[in-house]
């Protein structure tokens, strides 16, 4: 005959030490393994209001500031870093006291207003 109980204490300890294990390996990997850094390919504002706060940084390759129904507005306190172009479109605003790192263009048909 077989002891239910003993079954049953068997089955449950089994259970929480794959859970204990599974929650070590994933432990182990967020400490291990260096962090991976999101990349943006391309930011565009279409009539939005952004503001980049001080202190932090935004990593994309192109962006565009462009008014849709509304006047778009880009506010920079922080730093901006980009490897292609800048396009400021027509009736939008730039402004802010952040730092801008350009490896394209910048082209402002815009308006742009140092720390706005």
């Amino acid at each position: 005959m077989i002891n239910r109980r003993t079954h049953i204490t068997k089955l449950i300890f089994r259970k929480n030490s794959d859970f204990i294990r599974s929650r070590f390996i994933l432990l182990a990997a967020f400490i291990f393994f260096p962090s991976v850094i999101i990349r943006a390919q391309v930011i565009n504002n279409n009539g939005a209001a952004i503001t980049v706060t001080t202190g932090a940084a935004v990593v994309a390759k192109d962006m565009t500031n462009s008014s849709g129904a509304f006047n778009a507005r880009f506010l920079n306190n922080g730093t901006i870093n980009l490897s292609g172009n800048y396009i400021n479109s027509i009736s939008s605003i730039t402004g802010g006291s952040g730092t801008y790192r350009l490896g394209g263009n910048w082209t402002n048909n815009g308006t742009f207003n140092y720390d706005l």
